[in-house]
């Protein structure tokens, strides 16, 4: 940068035009404009200007693809998840007391995760692995200790015990035990009210 050249405070925009719309096209050199010596515009050519806007477009489609690949594998993580489909029984199943149990992951966990992953991959795609991994290693925690979680509060309050949950600040893990299983039901954000809600996932559906 030529400070003498491309420094101009306004007023010399004004009386000076033409010959400074020469010097950018040939020079090649934005002109930055002042006034009361702060910058308040800046002059750029045509050519450079659009050279610009190709190179943000190209940094954006990188930035994009990056993202998308990204969220393919995070999705293929979530998906290679053992599942575990609901069903229906009149009461609770004894807990065993297996050294290891198996833990499955019910289909709305797996899509709680995947809003959870794809809503922090919008700023940061190493985030939201980083909150994956998170999520997952707490969830295989309790392959372990399945009982160490406190029973879910808002449930306990309607007199339901049958639920647990781990912190996985800022979620909540909430799942199930019966007998040699650990039963992954929903992801949910610590932040929310969560009664109603959990309320109608885990017992009106199941």
């Amino acid at each position: 940068m030529d400070a003498k050249k491309d420094i101009r405070p306004v007023t010399y925009l004004k009386s000076h035009a033409a010959s400074l719309l020469s010097q950018i096209n040939e020079s090649q050199r934005p002109v930055y404009i002042t006034q009361k010596g702060e910058t308040r515009a800046v002059l750029q050519d045509p050519k450079s200007y659009e050279q610009m806007r190709s190179a943000i477009g190209l940094l954006k489609l990188i930035a994009w693809v990056k993202r998308t690949f990204v969220l393919i594998m995070l999705r293929a993580r979530i998906r290679s998840l053992p599942t575990w489909r609901p069903v229906c029984d009149s009461g609770l199943n004894p807990v065993s007391k297996a050294k290891s149990f198996a833990v499955e992951w019910a289909k709305s966990a797996d899509q709680d995760l995947m809003r959870i992953v794809e809503y922090i991959a919008n700023d940061s795609t190493v985030d939201a692995l980083a909150a994956l991994e998170r999520i997952k290693n707490q969830a295989e925690a309790l392959k372990k200790f399945p009982e160490r979680g406190r029973i879910v509060p808002e449930l306990a309050s309607q007199g339901i015990y049958a639920y647990r949950e781990k912190v996985v600040t800022p979620w909540r893990l909430i799942y199930r035990v019966e007998v040699e299983r650990v039963y992954v039901l929903t992801v949910v954000d610590s932040r929310r009210n969560l009664e109603d809600v959990l309320l109608e996932r885990l017992v009106v559906t199941l």
